[in-house]
């Protein structure tokens, strides 16, 4: 990622909760959330247009990579202070992230390319009281064996980071021309909002342009049509259920044409509005190929809720640039819960001295955010089908679950079905939380004391932790009812199916960031003698395992106990959660059996409700 900080010396009136500098720090796709008149809009476009004189920046994970590729010239610059005219200090700050003026980020990088230049030459003789130790050490270093493709890679990632093309998609766009051959919603947005800035130095994309843009690919290079081909690809599998899509700029016209499959092609302004808005918006972020940040206008409109998933999965997994978006829809937040690349900033208006005071606060995963978006409980719309699990972590394994073993099936006309599936339309998740299952009724009997739960939700498929085998005979009445839409695990809970190199891996780093006088004598290699066998069809939870590698009782009250609660299962789930999925999103693992039934079930359940 080029950038993990971003603010703007021509942003006035607005406050940050970050320390001693403000900035907004950055993932990949950046969620600005707030009532109407909140100040959001006008964030987002000061961010867009602002000079790049006045423009400050993070660096992020890229940049470090680089300089850590110095190697030992690196280690020299991190313990120094001053090195002939470069300030070790500074270097050292830019490379920690912190938020500096462009202009301060290219000198300080000039400095230390001018260091390296100085370095490689050998009749090179300083005079003066410097303390040259430390140059003579690099220029050893550099006039040895130093490539000077590594000092490269330094200029170019800072050079991109602080010259990054900019695009603003305005609320105000659409496919359809208004009057006259020219492109009025541009030129409204320009009047409106940029009338004091050169409209050419501003990347404005309404989409109107699409037919100028598709005609320059097609006709252009080889990979340029190849690069069209592609993203019509990808189209048609991530919103056309899999159709082959066709995108044609027609003959002696200026609108665009679309063939989906083996219909007759048709103007897109046919095409339903949300889906021409999607084409917009993925069109201009695919097609660019230099890692740039899109500022976005309410990318939901005109769009279903699993629609604008769909839309922001695609940004997230199909392209390399940067997202900020403003947005009132609750559906997006739900992607922050377990995708490390979404951070919501939470947008806020109050009363100042000089007038009006906006307060940006970072709230990624806070619930409160929901009222902030005026969520009720009829802001959420029917899915045609319903996954009921028993809390938060099962529901959060299970997507991370569900998308590997769509990884994991060999290409076919039903991967692409299955991929063509939407959260919150085709399906949804319920939770039940534990204790309360038995309230529940799924038999549609109008004489039950329970809840009945065909009467809230679409056909439920219902997912029991093993350990409901021993309460009553809730199991016996679950499987009357439900038939072939309940699942029971076949171990205490589903954190027992993780892949064993997972829970191993996630164990570790949580064992190592627990105070030393919770893990005092104990071994982290100890939690290798972990076995699948042990766990997979246990009674006890993986916590309990865990410790009893560790040479721990496992359970207890008054017992010593590392991983585990009083009862076996891990304890601070979500914790573990949390860092589970991280691991599962940065290594290779392998979809357990017990889980691929599992999986299978599930689909089909989908499916059958969704002819």
């Amino acid at each position: 990622m080029l950038i993990n900080k971003i603010w703007s010396s021509d942003i006035k009136g607005y406050d940050t909760d970050t320390d001693n500098e403000k900035y907004l720090r950055l993932q990949k796709l950046n969620l600005l959330i707030g009532p109407n008149n909140s100040g959001k809009s006008r964030l987002l476009r000061t961010l867009f247009s602002t000079q790049d004189k006045n423009l400050s920046f993070g660096l992020g994970s890229d940049f470090q990579d680089a300089c850590v590729e110095l190697g030992d010239i690196f280690k020299i610059i991190s313990k120094g202070k001053q090195i002939v005219d470069l300030n070790c200090s500074k270097l050292m700050e830019i490379y920690a992230g912190e938020c500096k003026k462009s202009e301060d980020i290219k000198s300080i990088i000039e400095s230390l390319s001018s260091l390296i230049n100085q370095a490689a030459k050998t009749n090179l003789f300083f005079s003066g009281g410097l303390d040259l130790s430390a140059f003579y050490e690099i220029q050893r270093i550099v006039q040895m064996q130093f490539p000077v493709n590594k000092l490269n890679n330094i200029t170019k990632m800072s050079n991109r980071a602080t010259e990054t093309k900019r695009y603003y998609i305005p609320i105000l766009r659409g496919m359809r021309p208004l009057g006259d051959s020219s492109d009025l919603y541009l030129e409204r947005t320009y009047k409106d909002y940029f009338s004091t800035h050169k409209k050419e130095s501003l990347k404005i994309v309404t989409g109107y342009d699409l037919y100028n843009l598709l005609a320059r690919f097609l006709l252009g290079q080889p990979e340029e049509r190849e690069l069209i081909r592609e993203y019509e690809r990808i189209l048609g599998n991530e919103f056309f259920g899999g159709r082959e899509i066709t995108l044609i700029p027609q003959y002696n016209k200026d609108t665009v044409a679309v063939k989906i499959g083996t219909d007759d092609q048709f103007s897109i302004y046919d095409l339903g509005d949300g889906l021409q808005q999607v084409i917009i918006i993925t069109s201009a972020a695919y097609l660019e190929q230099d890692p740039s940040v899109f500022f976005i206008e309410e990318p939901e409109a005109c769009l279903h809720p699993g629609l604008l998933r769909k839309l922001a999965l695609f940004l997230l997994n199909h392209t390399g640039h940067q997202y900020l978006a403003t947005t009132h829809s609750n559906h997006l937040l739900d992607l922050a819960e377990n995708i490390k690349d979404v951070v919501v900033h939470k947008v806020s208006k109050g009363e100042g001295e000089d007038g009006p005071a906006f307060q940006i606060q970072e709230c990624t995963r806070d619930r409160d955010l929901l009222a902030e978006l005026g969520v009720l409980a009829s802001s959420v719309y029917l899915a045609n089908s319903t996954i009921w699990v028993e809390g938060i972590t099962d529901r959060l394994y299970l997507k991370v679950f569900m998308k590997k073993y769509l990884e994991d099936l060999t290409d076919s006309v039903f991967k692409v079905r299955l991929e063509g599936l939407l959260e919150n339309f085709h399906y949804a998740f319920v939770e039940y939380q534990g204790g309360t299952l038995g309230h529940w009724g799924f038999d549609d009997s109008e004489t039950t004391d329970r809840l009945n739960a065909s009467k809230l939700c679409a056909a439920a498929f219902l997912i029991a932790d093993g350990d409901i085998l021993g309460k009553g005979d809730r199991t016996e009445i679950l499987n009357n009812e439900l038939k072939e839409r309940f699942h029971l695990l076949p171990s205490k809970e589903i954190e027992n199916l993780l892949p064993l190199n997972i829970i191993e891996e996630a164990s570790r780093t949580i064992f190592k960031r627990k105070k030393s006088k919770t893990t005092a004598g104990l071994e982290v290699d100890d939690i290798s003698k972990i076995l699948r066998s042990s766990i997979s069809a246990s009674k006890h939870g993986i916590g309990y395992h865990l410790d009893k590698c560790l040479g721990l009782k496992g359970s207890g009250k008054s017992t010593r106990r590392v991983f585990a609660d009083e009862s076996g299962t891990i304890n601070d789930k979500v914790k573990f959660c949390r860092e589970a999925i991280e691991v599962m999103n940065s290594i290779d693992w392998v979809l357990p059996e017990s889980v691929k039934v599992l999986c299978t079930k599930i689909y089909a359940h989908i499916m059958k409700f969704n002819h």
